[in-house]
């Protein structure tokens, strides 16, 4: 009786079991994805990491739906709520293509301040081009968006979009930015979670999943031609001029759809105080250390400015 006189109780109840269920869920996805890059470490000579990742997305997928088989309707996540107009689409597309330069930017601005303390840090990524054009191709471009848009933009939104669209959309993409395990990546693949939360909600998770796979095939696509830095800094920095545009021209049109979402009071506070969730903030940071190298600046030969993240 406590309880159902005590409405906050009953939320923090709510929101700490819905976490604890896409916590167990985003973990043991983060373990099978994790445990595919050690089998490449170990046999990454062989030239496998393609077919080793698609096989590890396939399996994810699996585990998603053995965590929520008894209310996992995929009819019901790919429902579409209205047409999206191309327009929307492409401004969509230019807004995730065009934010990356500014994250990587800052990672740059970072390295310079470790540099300028006598020290060279370093990122690992994935290489597109070990691996097999064609697994690469289907995990990178197809699979692998279309799994990790299921899971945050259709399992996670799902889960807490009853505790208000703005934290379903915000939360959502914290999670998404997390799962990359990469300090560089976290900034762009969060800002990239907003955009494909809002796709998701205002039209339909297909379009979010379509986005995904046209960053990822651009992405691809620059990295295998092998062009100079700064022809490929032009190239983006276009698509940063243009978004910025949409990004003003647009703003009262995103402030209106975000005010009327607003979020359950204590909703953060009580997902983000949740130890599930807890543990998988804690497992992706491990990740992004050990994905982290931090060397002498003496180690290292001069080289030209990095390339953009290749996916």
């Amino acid at each position: 009786m406590r309880e159902i006189n005590n409405p906050g109780k009953l939320e923090r109840k709510a929101i700490k079991g819905d976490v604890n269920a896409l916590s167990i869920a985003l973990i043991g996805y983060l373990i099978i994805t994790s445990f595919a890059s050690l089998v490449i470490v170990f046999f990454g000579g062989f030239r496998i990491n393609g077919i080793v990742y698609l096989i590890s997305s396939l399996v994810g997928m699996g585990f998603i739906w053995f965590c929520y088989r008894d209310n996992f309707d995929l009819e019901d996540i790919l429902e579409e709520r209205r047409e999206i107009p191309p327009k929307v689409l492409l401004n969509a597309f230019v807004c995730i293509v065009g934010l990356q330069p500014v994250f990587q930017l800052l990672s740059q601005a970072i390295a310079l301040a470790f540099e300028a303390a006598g020290y060279r840090i370093a990122f690992s990524e994935p290489d597109p081009h070990n691996g097999g054009f064609v697994f690469v191709m289907l995990n990178a471009v197809v699979f692998g968006p279309a799994v990790e848009e299921v899971l945050f933009r259709g399992v996670a939104l799902r889960a807490l979009s009853r505790y208000g669209r703005n934290f379903a959309i915000v939360a959502g993409a914290i999670l998404f930015g997390l799962y990359h395990a990469n300090f560089p990546q976290f900034g762009h693949s969060f800002a990239a979670g907003l955009i494909l939360g809002y796709i998701t909600f205002r039209y339909a998770i297909k379009w979010a999943i379509v986005l995904h796979c046209m960053h990822n095939l651009l992405m691809i696509a620059v990295s295998m031609l092998d062009v100079p830095w700064f022809i490929n800094y032009g190239f983006f920095g276009i698509f940063s001029l243009w978004a910025i545009v949409i990004l003003i021209v647009k703003f009262d049109k995103i402030k209106r759809f975000f005010d009327k979402g607003r979020s359950l009071a204590n909703a953060y506070k009580y997902a983000f105080a949740t130890l599930s969730l807890l543990a998988y903030v804690a497992v992706t940071v491990f990740l992004a250390i050990t994905h982290t190298h931090i060397q002498l600046s003496s180690e290292y030969l001069e080289t030209p400015p990095p390339d953009l993240p290749r996916v």
